[in-house]
C-alpha cells in the first residue's frame, strides 16, 4: 500500500475514533498567548594526535521562536546554522516550522517537524553537543523533516508515535512521490527503566527499512546505562547495501556539577552479492568517546573528552583527538 494512502487512512481513523479529543477545548484555566526567543550553541576546540592539527570550531547554532496561542495550539520556528567541513562554509536551514496541537494525552504536529527516530536515545545520553547519536552520525535518517506526527500517551509507562514524512530531511526539502512512514513504541515498565522500538519504511526503486531498539536505566543524579542496536536495509535505496551496529553509553555523577561519561559505537556493513569487501569498509569501525563534563550553572555545559575512531579498513589510520566542547542555551 502506498504510504500517502496510509497517511490518509490514519488521519481518517483519528478523526473517526477521537473526534472529541481532536476538537475539544481544555477545561483548564485559559492561558494568555505568549512567545519566547530561544537559542543553542555548540562549539569546541580540538587537537588530533596524528597530524597535530588544532582548531576552534562552531559546530552548530540553533535560533528559534516559540509561540503558545492557547492551551492547545502552539507554533515553533527554528533555524539551524551549521558548518560544512568539506568547503569551510556555513549554511542556514529551517529545521522546524510547524504548528502543534496538544490535548490531554494526544499531540499532533504538522509542517517541518522533529523526527522521533533517535530523540529518545539522544535525550537519554544528553551529549549531543559533543557527538551526534549513532543513527544521526551514520545517516540512518534525518533529525527533522517535512510531514505530520502523532503521539499518544496511554499512561505513564506506554506511548506510541506515528509519523509520515517527506523522507529527504530538513536540509533537502525535495517534493516527490516518496514518503516515509515511521512507527515507534516507548515502554517504561518500572521506575528508571526505559525501552523503545522504532521502525520506518520508505520506497523508491528499492525499499528501505530501519529498525532501532533501545534499552536504558537511569538513576537521577547518580548514573545511567544505555544500549541501542540499529539496522537499515538498502541504505540510500541501494539494493542489498545494509548498515547495522550498536552503541553503548553510560554516565556517572561525581557531584551535582561534575559527571564522567563514556560511549562505544560499532558500525558495520554487509558484503553485497558479487563483492569481496564490506561496501562501507572505509567508514566501518569502532568509535570511542570518554571524558568529564562540568556544568557550572544551569544551561551551560563544558566537557573535556577523548574521541577515537578505529577503522575496519586496515589501510586507513586510526583517528585520535582531544576535544574541549561547550554548550550553552537560552
Amino acid at each position: 500500500m502506498k504510504i500517502n494512502i496510509l497517511f490518509l487512512l490514519t488521519l481518517v481513523a483519528f478523526l473517526v475514533l477521537f473526534p472529541n479529543t481532536l476538537f475539544a477545548q481544555d477545561e483548564e484555566k485559559k492561558i494568555e498567548p505568549t512567545g519566547n526567543v530561544y537559542g543553542v550553541l555548540f562549539t569546541n576546540f580540538h587537537s588530533d594526535f596524528i597530524s597535530e592539527n588544532s582548531a576552534f570550531e562552531v559546530q552548530r547554532t540553533y535560533l528559534g521562536y516559540k509561540y503558545q496561542y492557547d492551551n492547545n495550539f502552539s507554533a515553533n520556528l527554528k533555524i539551524d546554522i551549521a558548518s560544512n567541513v568539506s568547503d569551510a562554509k556555513r549554511y542556514a536551514y529551517f529545521k522546524n516550522a510547524h504548528l502543534s496541537y496538544k490535548y490531554k494525552n494526544l499531540s499532533i504536529s504538522f509542517g517541518l517537524i522533529d523526527s522521533y527516530m533517535f530523540k529518545t536515545h539522544e535525550k537519554f545520553f544528553g551529549k549531543r553537543y559533543i557527538y551526534k547519536s549513532f543513527l544521526d552520525k551514520n545517516k540512518f535518517g534525518p533529525s527533522a523533516d517535512l510531514g505530520a506526527s502523532f503521539l499518544y500517551k496511554f499512561n505513564n509507562k506506554l506511548n506510541v508515535d506515528f509519523s509520515v514524512l517527506n523522507g529527504e530531511g530538513y536540509s533537502n526539502l525535495q517534493l516527490d512521490n516518496t514518503f516515509k512512514a515511521a512507527l515507534g513504541l516507548s515502554y517504561n515498565p518500572v521506575e528508571n527503566f526505559y525501552s523503545r522500538i522504532y521502525i520506518d519504511y520508505s520506497e523508491k526503486t528499492y525499499t528501505q527499512a530501519t529498525y532501532a531498539f533501545f534499552l536504558g536505566y537511569k538513576q537521577t543524579n547518580k548514573f545511567s546505562l544505555g544500549a541501542e542496536y540499529n539496522y537499515q536495509t538498502n541504505n540510500d535505496f541501494s539494493n542489498n547495501y545494509d548498515l547495522f551496529g550498536y552503541s553503548l553509553y553510560g554516565t556517572v555523577n561525581i557531584t551535582e556539577k561534575w559527571e564522567l561519561f563514556a560511549r562505544l559505537d560499532d558500525l558495520k556493513s554487509n558484503i553485497p552479492s558479487g563483492e569481496t569487501d564490506n561496501w562501507n569498509l572505509s567508514k566501518d569501525g569502532n568509535t570511542l568517546i570518554s571524558g568529564i563534563q562540568f556544568s557550572p550553572i544551569k544551561k551551560v555545559k563544558l566537557a573535556l573528552n577523548y574521541q577515537g575512531f578505529m577503522c575496519d579498513d586496515t589501510y586507513k589510520d586510526d583517528i585520535s583527538a582531544i576535544y574541549f566542547n561547550l554548550e550553552y542555551n537560552f
